[in-house]
């Protein structure tokens, strides 16, 4: 299957010289936004913000440098958003997701989904699905939500969040100085300098 990758460029004669233009630049002076087909893409942003968005299909998305939004779509992706304070959601589908250096937002979405933070302050949050989560290094935000959970807080002073069901999810707090909240059955392990427990 051939891969076909559709730029949402300029509709103008003016907008197209202004591209040509920007393309004669260096890479690093263009953003761009990306999108994919019904099928599986490999996208690849720029050193700028860029918006990707994947959408059906096992899709590869990568926003390299900048703050780029990236969104994956109902299957299984793998998306990376490289250094920048990046937004990512998985969508629907097994999803590996790596944050890269910056302040992250990442959502998982429904299913099973694998994410890492990287470096930085990051947000993290699984979505319905039993989600592994590793915030890495930095000060993280981290929420296992519906399903069975395993979390990672990694180095630095995190806040994590599971419970909400019946599944016991396992909470690995890290160096630092860690805040879990957790539900009557879930696990949190002696790295953890607080855990405040919900008995409901």
């Amino acid at each position: 299957m051939t891969t076909q990758l559709r730029f949402l460029g300029p509709r103008s004669l003016a907008g197209a010289a202004a591209l040509v233009a920007a393309l004669a630049l260096p890479a690093t002076t263009l953003a761009a936004n990306f999108e994919g087909t019904p099928g599986p893409d490999h996208l690849v942003g720029t050193d700028q913000a860029d918006t990707i968005r994947g959408f059906a299909g096992d899709d590869i998305l990568e926003g390299l440098g900048g703050n780029d939004d990236i969104a994956g779509g109902p299957d299984n992706d793998w998306i990376y958003g490289g250094a920048g304070a990046d937004r990512i959601a998985g969508g629907e589908g097994n999803d590996k997701i790596r944050g890269g250096p910056g302040a992250d937002a990442i959502y998982g979405g429904a299913g099973a989904d694998v994410i890492t933070g990287g470096a930085g302050f990051d947000v993290i949050g699984g979505g319905s699905g039993p989600d592994v989560l590793y915030g890495a290094d930095g000060n993280d935000l981290i929420a296992g939500g519906l399903g069975r959970d395993i979390v990672y807080g990694g180095a630095g002073n995190d806040v994590i969040r599971v419970g909400g069901d019946s599944t016991a999810d396992a909470v690995h707090c890290g160096p630092g100085w860690d805040v879990a909240f957790v539900g009557r059955f879930d696990i949190a392990d002696a790295s953890c300098e607080r855990v405040v427990r919900k008995l409901e």
